[in-house]
């Protein structure tokens, strides 16, 4: 798939040029390259926002889940990242260990109440940038489907759907930068300048157990 942008699309400066390929390999991969390149410096942050139920219908009760990170951006009541990195320590928010999330998704509270459920960038361990070391996964215990997501960006946005028809019936792992990483200094610049290209990969790898 490929997209042209001309300068001042939506704001934004340069002409951009995007191109997205997707491919699905023996080794029952679906894997995602991104490319793109701008005659001027500007911002861009691309990510895949597809929704997942490994059991096929119903709601993810069955599902376990495992995110290969140790923090996450703060964000403040309008959902925006206050610049402040976190530690997943003691909170509902940590998946170091595969874990049903059924329970604090009927609660949702602490660090769920204000998101209705999770919606939150976890900043990844660097030893998932070589793409050898899953940055997520998740399984189904009714299926015993599982799915590892690998990518080369530094974070991963879990989102649980909000609740959507009141039910969590699905999920998305969207490894990205990090959200607003323009107005935070210390987050990875998602500027990209002239001449440079942009390039990313994502890769979801498929077993069944």
């Amino acid at each position: 798939m490929s997209l042209e942008s001309p300068d001042g699309d939506q704001g934004f400066p340069g002409h951009l040029r995007v191109k997205v390929v997707y491919a699905l390999h023996d080794d029952n991969a679906l894997t995602i390259d991104y490319y793109a390149e701008s005659d001027r410096a500007t911002v861009i942050n691309l990510t895949n926002h597809a929704y997942f139920n490994l059991s096929g219908s119903g709601d993810i009760d069955e599902h376990e889940f495992f995110i290969n990170a140790d923090s996450y951006t703060e964000s403040d009541v309008n959902k925006i990242p206050t610049g402040t990195i976190l530690s997943l320590d003691n909170t509902t928010l940590d998946l170091r260990e595969p874990a049903n999330i059924a329970a604090v998704l009927r609660e949702c509270s602490g660090e769920l109440a204000l998101t209705r459920g999770f919606d939150h960038n976890y900043i990844l361990n660097h030893n998932c940038a070589s793409l050898r070391v899953p940055a997520a996964t998740a399984s189904s215990a009714t299926t015993g489907i599982v799915m590892e997501l690998f990518t080369t960006e530094p974070a991963v946005q879990f989102y649980t759907s909000l609740g959507l028809d009141g039910k969590y019936n699905s999920f998305c792992f969207e490894a990205q930068h990090f959200p607003d990483s323009p107005n935070h200094a210390d987050f990875p610049s998602t500027t990209l300048r002239a001449g440079d290209i942009y390039r990313q990969n994502t890769v979801l790898r498929f077993n069944v157990i």
